[in-house]
């Protein structure tokens, strides 16, 4: 079987000479930026699975046991009544995180979130095996989207009804929504050896949580087919998509030295088109844009691409 086969007026090549399919995959990239990201996934992987088999005091270093509602953080094990004292500590964090995204916008998503580490694998293992890869429609994209907030929005709203004194009865069933939902919830019983509770059909409430968690855990899987399925429909990247477009840090584009190649729209893993379409000279953020930098590395014209941060060139094409 041929490689790197180039087009040609003579044959067609997408078929081999012995008669099967020449499986065409997105343009690849590879550079300083792509091993500095695989590097950050390996390290939060390995954060992730090793800290739960960590003892401290007799319990795991960090795990989130929300089955039993216990909450074990470096040597503290608390209750749900207990989280009260750590109002300032949470809040603090909050602050934190809504800053840092403030500053980065969604710099955590393309670098150090460990589900698109994975979900990064699921499309290295399929191009080892050589299957061909899903390209979504315009209308499935904008789709995607809406089901991220969509997933977001409810479970924020769920939060918000539980502490309504009217429904105190029910916060039991109405407990960290997110937590039900997210796909750390389902990957937790394979890193800590916990016991496996991904479903609750003691209520309305609990059983609708159950489905979409497990609606989320199998929609992870699709991204072996589709490039970054997860990131798509991620409630935590709708809180921090805004932040792209009015945060510290941004893609820019020189008038003069883009040429349209379109290397950049091959390279993006969530069909992200708006560096090729947006207006040169002009910031090209998109919200939907997890600031990978795969663009900026694939881009054949020296500083036609820029990622700067208040304005100053930080790296560039």
């Amino acid at each position: 079987m041929q490689k790197n086969k180039r087009p040609n007026l003579i044959s067609v090549t997408t078929i081999n000479p012995d008669g099967s399919h020449y499986i065409l995959h997105p343009a690849d990239v590879s550079g300083r930026f792509t091993f500095f990201r695989r590097i950050f996934g390996i390290l939060l992987i390995a954060v992730y699975v090793l800290l739960p088999w960590i003892p401290v005091n007799g319990a795991p270093a960090l795990f989130f046991d929300v089955e039993h509602r216990r909450f074990h953080i470096f040597g503290l094990t608390l209750l749900t009544q207990d989280l009260w004292v750590f109002f300032f500590l949470i809040s603090g964090l909050g602050f934190s995180l809504f800053f840092l995204t403030a500053l980065l916008g969604r710099l955590w998503c393309g670098w150090a979130c460990p589900f698109g580490a994975l979900s990064d694998v699921l499309t290295w293992i399929r191009k080892l095996v050589g299957a061909d890869h899903i390209h979504l429609s315009r209308r499935v994209r904008n789709a995607l989207v809406w089901t991220k907030y969509g997933l977001l929005f409810a479970t924020l709203g769920l939060s918000v009804l539980a502490a309504l004194p009217a429904l105190a009865h029910k916060r039991g069933s109405m407990f960290l929504p997110f937590c039900q939902v997210c796909l750390g919830k389902f990957a937790s019983p394979f890193m800590s050896a916990a016991q496996i509770c991904w479903t609750n059909w003691s209520d309305g409430i609990t059983s609708t949580l159950s489905v979409l968690g497990l609606v989320v855990f199998v929609s992870f899987f699709l991204g072996f087919s589709v490039r970054r399925f997860y990131c798509r429909i991620c409630p935590i990247g709708g809180i921090t998509a805004p932040f792209n477009r009015y945060g510290l840090v941004s893609l820019h584009k020189e008038a003069q030295r883009c040429t349209r190649c379109g290397a950049c729209a091959r390279v993006c893993p969530v069909d992200n088109l708006t560096v090729f379409q947006g207006e040169p000279g002009q910031p090209v953020n998109a919200c939907e844009c997890t600031l990978c930098l795969r663009c900026v590395e694939a881009c054949p014209e020296p500083h036609c691409l820029q990622f700067t941060f208040l304005g100053r060139k930080v790296v560039g094409s």
